[in-house]
């Protein structure tokens, strides 16, 4: 038997033993994910928050291979399991989310379509025959349709499992959860990814803390204002021709600051200066629903709070449906107001909350075993999660 390399990472005195696919992690697709940042403007929050791509995928690697040992997979599994986690992010634009939220609705491509267009690149396709994976068999993990992928991608799979607890450590934010002791109870009938009943109250732990990054970190209003700020300057330089939104998407966090920097466009560099500066506008008014207005929050100036019904709020949440953010159609709403505000149009900027789906009824399947064999599975109804997230109107 070879050496056996190792990567270490924060996941304490654990080493990550990578193996056969040491070469898969070395390929210039997988180092360039350490020049991407995963919470991107976080930063402008948390300072530590800057860790990248390729430490993730690499925790994601190894939670995954723990699960996999844990529930009995064979080593050809596990293999194949570990791989898919080290390259599940391998398509991320620079800047991660923000670069997708801004180009999605021009290129109509997104991370995942282009991390399969990353595994049938030379390097990789090398990478992987010299490791005894073929290509077709990570690509269907990419595409999910081999069931094994669930136990990276689903709400309590190794995915989710290292960013929830990583993005916390990075924060400075406590752990939130026994991370430990719900993967050694993780198990998979085939289909769906469980938690055995006995690792119930770790489950609850684990939700809550999944939910709480969202309010504590991902949607904070001074992230929000920062993304608004970068996507607004990345897409002012697009539509000036100074970057191109389709080979965009193998630069890094660093090629597209120095591309934002050199734009042309009076409104990116504006933006870019704001950002720079720490310019960042204040709150002045929010929509909130109807019976939620007293839930905003001020410092030190007053906040115009005003009420809106549901279909008012669906209606401004059409524009920024996920990845599918409309940002043309954004930027000319603010024009608007800022034209009625008698305004410069840079001086507005709207928040709107990100519409992920009908999916906020966050659930986890709760288990109990008896020998050999799962039984008696039930659906456990952790929470309901509907986010209500205010449509904010923020002027400098």
């Amino acid at each position: 038997m070879g050496k056996t390399y190792r990567l270490r990472t924060l996941y304490g005195p654990t080493d990550v033993p990578i193996n056969e696919l040491r070469d898969l992690t070395q390929t210039p697709q997988m180092r360039r994910t350490m020049r991407i940042s995963v919470l991107g403007c976080v930063a402008e929050v948390y300072p530590d928050a800057i860790h990248h791509r390729f430490s993730h995928e690499i925790g994601v690697g190894y939670t995954a291979r723990r699960i996999g040992e844990n529930i009995g997979l064979s080593d050809e599994e596990i293999k194949l399991l570990v791989a898919y986690g080290f390259t599940h992010d391998i398509g991320h634009g620079p800047e991660s989310h923000i670069w997708e939220y801004v180009v999605h609705n021009i290129t109509g491509r997104d991370h995942k379509t282009e991390g399969i267009k990353r595994l049938r690149e030379v390097e990789i396709t090398s990478a992987l025959k010299k490791a005894g994976i073929k290509k077709q068999d990570l690509i269907e993990m990419h595409t999910r349709e081999n069931p094994l992928s669930r136990i990276i991608y689903e709400l309590v799979g190794s995915d989710k499992l290292d960013y929830v607890w990583r993005d916390r450590h990075f924060c400075a934010l406590d752990g939130g959860c026994d991370m430990q002791t719900l993967i050694k109870n993780i198990t998979f009938d085939g289909e769906t990814v469980c938690i055995d009943d006995k690792a119930k109250e770790e489950a609850r732990d684990y939700l809550r803390t999944y939910l709480g990054n969202y309010h504590r970190i991902y949607l904070r209003k001074p992230v929000e204002i920062v993304k608004g700020l970068k996507t607004r300057a990345i897409y002012y330089a697009i539509q000036n021709g100074d970057i191109d939104p389709h080979s965009g998407w193998t630069m890094d966090d660093y090629q597209l600051n120095v591309a934002l920097r050199k734009s042309e466009d009076e409104n990116a560099k504006i933006y870019v200066a704001m950002l720079e500066r720490r310019e960042f506008p204040k709150t002045v008014g929010v929509l909130r629903l109807t019976g939620y207005e007293n839930r905003e929050r001020t410092s030190d100036m007053p906040i115009h709070v005003e009420s809106a019904s549901r279909a008012e709020r669906d209606d401004l949440r059409k524009l920024s449906n996920g990845f599918d953010t409309d940002l043309g159609k954004i930027t000319e709403l603010e024009t608007k107001i800022a034209k009625t505000l008698k305004l410069e149009p840079r001086e507005v900027l709207l928040s709107l909350p990100r519409n992920f789906g009908d999916g906020a009824e966050k659930k986890i399947r709760i288990i109990r075993k008896t020998r050999e064999r799962a039984t008696n599975q039930k659906r456990f109804i952790l929470e309901k999660y509907i986010p209500i997230l205010a449509e904010r109107l923020r002027v400098k």
